[in-house]
């Protein structure tokens, strides 16, 4: 299956977060790497609904330059400019989980170990967790890829609206 930016979540909503000293911040998001199961890196959801039969879901696309990509785009629809070439910061992140799962419902789920520095000094570390639920036809490609896409626009929220990471920037 290939990857497809498909969030149904409303952007509107991540427009109203308060996220002004972040935009006082010049961060670019910097490198992402994918440290799940090197033998599982593929697999990013399953069909549980007959346990006798789980039915994997898994990609030939690049992981990380989705999630970077759209974390980007996320983040530009919030106003932030994580793409600034000429940034003070570097926010780097480690993948740790990046699932969907059908059982009956549909529930996502991106994990990341995200750093920031200034001058090569961390200034901050958080593991932020972005999550999704919905309903839909079931073993559905599209409904995989909303449930994916929502989870990278919560884990988005989660970042902006983290609390230790404002108390490292003040």
């Amino acid at each position: 299956m290939t990857l497809n930016w498909k969030p149904t979540d409303d952007i509107f909503e991540l427009k109203k977060i308060d996220c002004e000293l972040l935009r006082s911040k010049h961060i670019k998001l910097e490198k992402i790497i994918d440290t799940r199961n090197v033998d599982m890196k593929e697999l990013i959801g399953a069909n549980k609904e007959n346990p006798a039969r789980s039915l994997q879901v898994t990609t030939k696309s690049d992981v990380v330059d989705f999630i970077h990509s759209n974390l980007v785009k996320v983040f530009k629809e919030m106003y932030l400019d994580f793409d600034n070439q000429n940034a003070d910061y570097s926010l780097t992140g480690e993948i740790k989980e990046f699932y969907a799962e059908e059982n009956p419902g549909y529930a996502g789920s991106l994990t990341m170990q995200m750093t920031l520095k200034k001058a090569n000094k961390i200034v901050w570390t958080g593991l932020i967790t972005g999550s999704s639920k919905r309903t839909g036809r079931s073993y559905s490609l599209d409904n995989y890829m909303e449930t994916l896409s929502d989870a990278i626009m919560d884990f988005a929220k989660q970042f902006a609206e983290n609390k230790s990471l404002y108390e490292k920037l003040k």
